[in-house]
């Protein structure tokens, strides 16, 4: 990753310091906050972790670190790129390691990066939980629009 030093030069340690937030992830929602404060306390928190941690990095490496986190805890972590693209008009996630997208009508297969069925689960919780629904053993499939007018279409096990 550009901007990372010595201590902070892979993804495992922006993983650790993930980790490390997430078991205080509290702090995110115990009051209403505009996400420009959320990712504030984001900010600050990972300050404080890499601290606590001895981890170093350049301003530029901060920022990569800090985007990816609100990236991944306060959006749809890996899929956050693709919807941006605006020439991506599908996402199709097939476990952890079957990803596509199609631009332009073609599809790509994509490495999103996607480490376990629990950050699958994640993604899909984030996704369906605002309109009320979920997805589980015992309700394994949903097929719903989105507030944009998206369409999801979500099918796990045992389907």
């Amino acid at each position: 990753m550009r901007g990372l030093k010595n201590a902070m030069r892979s993804r495992t340690d922006i993983e650790h310091i993930i980790q490390k937030i997430r078991c205080d992830e509290e702090f995110l929602r115990d009051v209403p906050l505009s996400r420009h404060d959320r990712e504030s306390r984001l900010r600050s928190k990972a300050i404080r972790v890499m601290c606590d941690e001895g981890m170093v990095c350049t301003g530029e490496g901060l920022q990569e670190i800090v985007s990816t986190l609100i990236e991944e805890m306060l959006g749809l972590g890996p899929l956050e790129p693709l919807l941006r693209d605006g020439e991506v008009s599908e996402i199709m996630v097939n476990g952890t390691g079957q990803s596509y997208v199609e631009r332009c009508g073609v599809l790509h297969r994509v490495d999103l990066g996607l480490r376990n069925e629990e950050q699958i689960y994640n993604l899909i919780d984030r996704i369906v939980g605002p309109l009320g629904l979920r997805v589980d053993e015992s309700a394994p499939f949903v097929d719903a629009r989105l507030p944009d007018g998206s369409r999801v279409n979500v099918i796990v096990p045992p389907l």
